[in-house]
C-alpha cells in the first residue's frame, strides 16, 4: 500500500515504520506525503489514541534525502523551495496531532530526523542511538528542526548542537531532555508498551486536551519561530552556493571545499 513506510495497528495504537533502510530511512517527497496522510488519518480516528513513530533497519532517520535537494536545485525556481516547505509541513502536522506521538529511536538520527523526535511528545531511545544536526557541515541552516529542538532542550543547549554539527549520544540526549528513557534496543518495545499502557488507562479526551494545553503554553526564548520566519529562512538559504557544495560533497563522498586541506 505504501512505498516508503509500513503501518501496523494494535488496540488503539498506530505504529508507523519508516521503511527505507537501504538509505537509513532518509526522508524523500514520497515519505513526507505518506507520513502526513497516515498521521492525519490517525488524528481523525476515534479508534487511535496514540501513534508510535518507528523505523526499520539500524538507523532511525538519516535526515532529508539529499538527492531531493539536488533535484530541486536542478529544476526551475518554483521547485527549489519544495523540500523545505514539505518538511516544515510534516513537522507541523506531527506537532499539531491531537493524539500523542511517541518516537521509538533505535539508531542514528540526523537533521530533520532529530526534528521528528523533538516534535514528538515522548521519545524512547536505544543506548546505540546517536543524534546529529549536520546541516552547518553541509553549508546549510538547521531551520526545520531548530524550533522543536530548542523547545525540547532549551536555547543554550540547542545552540551548541545546532551550530557545531557534533554528534551526541543517547545518554546526552536523555540528560538534555530530548528523550525520556534510554534502554537496550531489545527493550525498546517493552518500554514503549509500558508507556502506551499508561496512556490507554488515561481518558483520551483528557490526554488530548492536556497535549493541546502544553502545545499552546507560551514559550520564552528564540524557539518561537513562526511559519513565515522559518520559511523565509529556508528560502534565503536554499539556493546558496555553500549549501549546494555541501550537499554535492556528501553525495560524491568527498570533503567539501571549506574543509581543511589536510583532510582532503
Amino acid at each position: 500500500m505504501f512505498e516508503t513506510i509500513e503501518v501496523t495497528r494494535g488496540p488503539r495504537v498506530m505504529v508507523i515504520w519508516l521503511n527505507r533502510p537501504e538509505v537509513h530511512n532518509a526522508i524523500n517527497a514520497v515519505m513526507v506525503e505518506e507520513l502526513m496522510q497516515v498521521i492525519t488519518e490517525a488524528a481523525h480516528s476515534t479508534e487511535v489514541c496514540a501513534v508510535v513513530l518507528a523505523s526499520r533497519g539500524d538507523a532511525f532517520c538519516s535526515g532529508t534525502d539529499l538527492n531531493w535537494y539536488r533535484s530541486a536545485w536542478d529544476a526551475d525556481n518554483l521547485a527549489q523551495e519544495e523540500p523545505d516547505a514539505a518538511l516544515f509541513k510534516l513537522l507541523s502536522v506531527i506537532d499539531a496531532s491531537p493524539v500523542p506521538v511517541i518516537a521509538r529511536v533505535n539508531g542514528h538520527c540526523v537533521g530533520v530526523g532529530v526534528g521528528l523526535v523533538a516534535a514528538a511528545d515522548i521519545a524512547v531511545a536505544s543506548h546505540a542511538a546517536e543524534f546529529t544536526q549536520s546541516e552547518t557541515c553541509l553549508g546549510m541552516t538547521p531551520h526545520l528542526a531548530a524550533p522543536y529542538l530548542t523547545r525540547a532542550i532549551g536555547v543554550r543547549s540547542a545552540a551548541r548542537w545546532l551550530m557545531t554539527g557534533e554528534t551526541f549520544s543517547a545518554a546526552e540526549a536523555w540528560r538534555l531532555g530530548l528523550v525520556h528513557e534510554i534502554c537496550d534496543v531489545s527493550e525498546l518495545d517493552a518500554r514503549i508498551n509500558e508507556i502506551l499502557g499508561h496512556l490507554m488507562t488515561a481518558e483520551a479526551g483528557a490526554v488530548q486536551s492536556t497535549r493541546r494545553m502544553i502545545k499552546t503554553m507560551p514559550v520564552t526564548g528564540s524557539s518561537e519561530l513562526g511559519a513565515a520566519s522559518v520559511m523565509e529562512s529556508a528560502a534565503s538559504g536554499l539556493n546558496d552556493a555553500l549549501a549546494k557544495e555541501g550537499v554535492s560533497a556528501f553525495l560524491e563522498k568527498r570533503w567539501p571545499s571549506w574543509a581543511p586541506d589536510e583532510l582532503k
